[in-house]
């Protein structure tokens, strides 16, 4: 009976000890996935710093900061190609900002894929900045997904001085430190809340509908940064 009951206390201890294991890897390899997102989501924050850097030392950059300064949201968007020279497919990641009476908020993270119509510059890759001018700009982007056509429709960035009152997005490519408006037939984009619920806890809908995370514990300073670069880039008046 001794040895019954001897056998059985071993045999739950390894099961116990087994479940530990278990519950210890599986600890492990959530707080590993999480580890990869939140430095996925820094690489894009300073990828998107370094952009709109180049934009704002370009020779092009009083038509920029002209539209810029009346933008409601901007975003920045690293992004692949493929197709031919004046037409191509394209797919990436990247941030927005949406700016409201006390200044930018915090970095949101999304895809976005589609295709685009206009000169490819040959590069395979560069980057995307989409500059809102509709007060619209927020509950668009708390969608499930928007697509910018029709009302949303993406026209190139001006070469005038003055932004268009009539219009709602406009669209720059930026590659090789140059920034050059560019039309669209059809771009999607989708809310990456993989990135947000590992840096906020939340999803991308619910960080733009707060407005206490500019500056909450916890935040990698690096994504705070961006938001700040913005501020100092068009601070309110």
């Amino acid at each position: 009976m001794t040895r019954i009951i001897h056998r059985t206390c071993f045999v739950t201890s390894v099961a116990l000890l087994l479940l530990f294991s278990i519950a210890a890897g599986a600890s492990t390899q959530k707080k590993d996935k999480k580890t990869k997102r939140v430095d996925e989501a820094i690489v894009q924050s300073k990828r998107a710093a370094e952009t709109f850097d180049r934009v704002m030392k370009s020779v092009d950059q009083t038509a920029f900061q002209k539209v810029f300064d009346q933008a409601k949201v901007v975003g920045v968007v690293q992004i692949d190609q493929g197709g031919t020279l004046l037409t191509a497919l394209i797919g990436g990641k990247g941030l927005f900002c949406l700016r409201d009476a006390a200044g930018w908020g915090p970095p949101v993270f999304f895809y976005i894929g589609g295709g685009s119509l206009g000169p490819q510059f040959g590069t395979k890759s560069s980057s995307i900045i989409l500059l809102f001018m509709n007060d619209n700009a927020a509950s668009w982007l708390s969608e499930k997904s928007v697509v910018l056509q029709g009302e949303k429709k993406i026209i190139p960035g001006p070469t005038t001085e003055a932004p268009d009152p009539a219009v709602n997005i406009y669209g720059y490519i930026v590659t090789e430190g140059k920034s050059i408006g560019f039309a669209h037939k059809k771009l999607a984009i989708l809310p990456d809340n993989d990135l947000n619920q590992a840096i906020y806890g939340l999803k991308a809908h619910e960080v733009l509908s707060k407005n206490d995370f500019k500056d909450q514990p916890g935040i990698p300073e690096e994504i705070s940064s961006f938001r700040k670069l913005l501020g100092q880039a068009s601070p309110i008046k």
